[in-house]
């Protein structure tokens, strides 16, 4: 496993709890130990793609609107594969199959409740920053 693929782990390991602490469902239902492998068998190449665009996007997003639209928006996958390929979909569901219950879906609709019961107030640019120091350095900010 190479540097890139510890630091999606990382990332992803991140946003697991984040997700899990504001939506209050179990870490797995974003990032399981599955995913986790899935991840440290990417080739090199396939996780170098990743992170290079994740900090591309996120930069973008952090420029443009001081923030990133959600912490499921940033899932390194969408940048790499087609939904139907995509190996987080393997375990998860294809995320934007309307007939077809996915956990992207679950937890969107969750984070979007709980953003008009606004009992959600997170800092956009302190988890952008967050996201963006492990994809680049493989610690927190």
């Amino acid at each position: 496993m190479g540097n890139n693929q510890k630091k999606l782990i990382k990332l992803m390991e991140y946003k697991a709890i984040r997700i899990s602490n504001v939506a209050g469902v179990p870490k797995d239902m974003y990032f399981s130990d599955l995913d986790k492998k899935e991840i440290e068998d990417l080739p090199d190449n396939v996780a170098e793609k990743m992170v290079r665009t994740l900090i591309q996007r996120l930069e973008s997003w952090k420029n443009i609107s001081g923030k990133v639209p959600s912490d499921i928006a940033s899932l390194p996958y969408c940048w790499v594969y087609r939904c139907r390929d995509c190996p987080y979909g393997k375990y998860h569901g294809i995320c934007y199959e309307p007939d077809i219950e996915n956990d992207y879906s679950k937890l969107r609709a969750i984070l979007e409740e709980k953003k008009k019961q606004e009992v959600v107030l997170l800092n956009s640019v302190c988890r952008t920053q967050t996201m963006l120091s492990l994809l680049k350095f493989g610690v927190r900010a």
